[in-house]
């Protein structure tokens, strides 16, 4: 009760409604949005949870005519891939940036399929033929959580089929790769 009326407080000072009247204080913010880039920062520090309901609420209040919603979560996702700001992984913990990438006959590559096989229970043995003799490995890292996967094949194409089938998404943004893995929305 003590942080509503606080909250009334300064909303009261700053001559914008107050959290009794919610629909004219959504109104009174929609339009104190400023732009695409300051509705983008505004929808960046909300909760992932609550974004929706955040752009749904100040959308029909805004003095300009809002992009969709993924729009505004790729372009910060691109602005945080350019900057390479760290990820938030399990439990909070903070990760490393990574750059997806697409790596051919990588050594590595194939040790890591031929162990990931081994841990397995279902036809090891067919995964690291596979692996060991695939000309080409594909090696994905997934943009929103860093999750890596190999996939291999005879060709670039037959990789790229594999990953597919596995559930990897391709989301072109401005012409770069934009690889995404099926735990991720």
């Amino acid at each position: 009760m003590q942080n509503r009326l606080q909250i009334n407080r300064l909303l009261g000072k700053a001559g914008l409604a107050t959290l009794d009247d919610p629909g004219g204080l959504v109104m009174q913010l929609g339009y104190l949005v400023e732009d695409h880039e300051h509705f983008r920062q505004l929808l960046n520090k909300c909760e992932p949870a609550e974004r929706g309901n955040m752009y749904a609420s100040l959308k029909p209040h805004l003095r300009f005519e809002a992009h969709p919603l993924d729009v505004y979560i790729a372009q910060s996702g691109e602005i945080a891939e350019r900057k390479q700001l760290p990820v938030v992984g399990e439990g909070g913990k903070l990760l490393p940036f990574r750059t997806p990438a697409i790596v051919s006959k990588l050594a590595d590559a194939i040790t890591d399929k031929i162990m990931e096989a081994e841990a397995k229970p279902a036809d090891p043995l067919q995964d690291a033929v596979g692996a060991a003799i695939g000309k080409e490995h594909l090696w994905l890292v997934c943009r929103k959580c860093t999750k890596e996967a190999v996939f291999d094949g005879m060709t670039k194409r037959e990789a790229i089929a594999k990953a597919r089938t596995a559930g990897w998404t391709y989301n072109e943004l401005k012409g770069d790769c934009r690889e995404i893995c099926p735990d991720c929305p």
